[in-house]
């Protein structure tokens, strides 16, 4: 499955459920529902990587959709694209994570919850290493999954699944997607 399709419709989806939507509740959406899909269930929600940025946590490859002015108006304002997310590009688990965080940040969370949730421990942890060297910016699927309050039995599923993966796709851990 091409990750960029799948991280798309994920995107996508998000902004069909809501109205309307500011750039860091889309985002705490995207992260808090991958923390805790990766601490619930010890896989990636969707195949993207979070880095830590000045405003918190941001969804790598999506920004880069966002920037790329698919979903954005030269203006910077958002547009709903007129296609719809193909669910079956997600899974049902993924949706009811997403549908859950969804309703969490545009209903119960406020302008400062909102960057607590981009700005937790995980996060912090990145954007200290990336002071020193900016390639170190990476929010690890471990510590998203700390953050959560993952179990270390947990933590444990997932650190063999990167090292398995890694081993698969002959690649660095480190930029592995799923």
């Amino acid at each position: 499955m091409d990750r960029l399709v799948e991280i798309g419709h994920v995107g996508k989806y998000i902004m069909a459920r809501a109205e309307s939507i500011t750039l860091d509740i889309f985002n705490a959406t995207l992260y808090s529902a991958q923390k805790d899909y990766l601490a619930t269930n010890g896989l990636s929600l969707m195949p993207d990587v979070f880095v830590a940025r000045q405003g918190g946590a941001v969804p790598l490859l999506m920004e880069y959709m966002i920037k790329g002015k698919e979903w954005c108006n030269n203006d910077g304002s958002w547009y709903y694209t007129l296609e719809s997310p193909d669910l079956d590009y997600i899974a049902p688990k993924a949706k009811e994570y997403l549908d859950k965080w969804l309703d969490i940040c545009m209903n119960e969370k406020k302008g400062r919850e909102i960057k607590e949730i981009l700005k937790d421990s995980a996060w912090e942890k990145a954007w200290e290493a990336r002071q020193d060297d900016p390639e170190l910016g990476v929010i690890s699927k471990i510590a998203m999954a700390r953050a959560a309050g993952a179990s270390e039995d947990m933590i444990d599923q997932i650190r063999k699944r990167i090292i398995t993966g890694a081993l698969l796709m002959d690649t660095d851990p480190i930029i592995q997607f799923n």
